[in-house]
């Protein structure tokens, strides 16, 4: 006879309901398990603070490109994305909510699974810095095309 009494599904394979949940009313700040750290498979609810510093400045940053990008091209430059240019041509403001919600979701998904590992030791929250530096030079680029 079985001493196995639960007949619910086991909740911790619930990674993207949990993380869902974690981004709003988090509370976990490491994996409490050990099996949880050696796959490195981790979904915690607290975002450090250090961390919301890398998840803000490219939204902001996202912002400021699409505005530049509307301004260049009222001065004659091109959009070099054709996705974003058919969006252009669509509605100015078409374009500029798609900018803003491909960035919300592509840092939301780093942010969702910053512990998990690329190649198997890369950390996924590294790309934050990737993105972070790649915004950095693409606004400094437009600023120098305006100026």
């Amino acid at each position: 006879m079985s001493l196995e009494r639960r007949k619910k599904k086991d909740r911790r394979n619930a990674h993207l309901k949990a993380a869902i949940y974690g981004l709003f009313l988090g509370r976990r700040k490491s994996p409490r398990r050990t099996s949880d750290k050696i796959n490195g498979y981790i979904i915690v609810d607290y975002i450090e603070p250090k961390l919301v510093v890398f998840v803000i400045i490219p939204f902001i940053f996202s912002i400021l490109d699409a505005l530049f990008t509307l301004w260049l091209l009222t001065k004659g430059g091109i959009e070099l994305n054709p996705i974003m240019e058919v969006l252009i041509d669509i509605n100015p403001v078409l374009f500029f909510i798609s900018k803003f919600l491909l960035t919300s979701l592509g840092i939301l998904m780093i942010l969702l699974f910053r512990y998990f590992k690329i190649f198997g030791y890369i950390h996924v929250r590294h790309l934050l810095y990737g993105v972070l530096g790649l915004y950095v030079w693409l606004i400094m680029y437009e600023l120098y095309l305006i100026l």
